[in-house]
């Protein structure tokens, strides 16, 4: 991976091929959408989406340039730190098995995309035969990025609801 995340750089002479008459005379130069020719250009994330590169190859006898359109896409998914696999009592708060309940992910990091999109879905698994007041819940969380398609990391945490408490009597 690169050293700064979300940057690649690219060197003219490592993807020049020009002949010439005299070859280790021949100097090599890029320019990203018609700017400055330099040695070399560092494309980050700012870059992504359809670029013209412009390749220079001169020597004292002058200069000849190849275009390429390229593509510049963000292909990293983002990480992040599920939440721990969490066991619950059996309560009537309607809003038990809320991320605020049961925790969400931390630690969201995306080489491109500050503002990430988290989303979840929950598998309610059988309870066993006897404990039919027992849920047992996958909740698979997604965190997705903007990029174009956009790129995704899945994980998966396990969530229980466990009734703890025998009935009580009301005289």
């Amino acid at each position: 991976p690169p050293s700064d995340p979300g940057t690649v750089a690219l060197s003219a002479a490592a993807v020049g091929n020009a002949t010439d008459n005299c070859p280790g005379n021949v100097q090599y130069q890029i320019s990203v959408d018609g700017g400055a020719f330099s040695s070399n250009f560092t494309f980050n994330c700012s870059h992504t989406g359809a670029r013209i590169v412009t390749l220079r190859a001169s020597d004292s006898a002058g200069a000849s340039t190849c275009n390429a359109a390229v593509n510049i896409r963000d292909l990293s998914a983002p990480c992040f730190t599920v939440p721990a696999n969490i066991s619950l009592n059996c309560s009537s708060n309607p809003n038990l098995l809320d991320p605020s309940n049961t925790g969400a992910p931390t630690a969201i990091y995306d080489n491109c995309d500050a503002m990430t999109t988290v989303t979840y879905s929950d598998t309610y698994l059988p309870s066993p035969p006897e404990c039919p007041n027992h849920k047992y819940i996958t909740r698979t969380w997604t965190v997705a990025d903007h990029a174009t398609p956009p790129n995704s990391t899945v994980q998966t945490q396990s969530i229980e609801v466990l009734d703890n408490n025998p009935p009580v009597w009301t005289l």
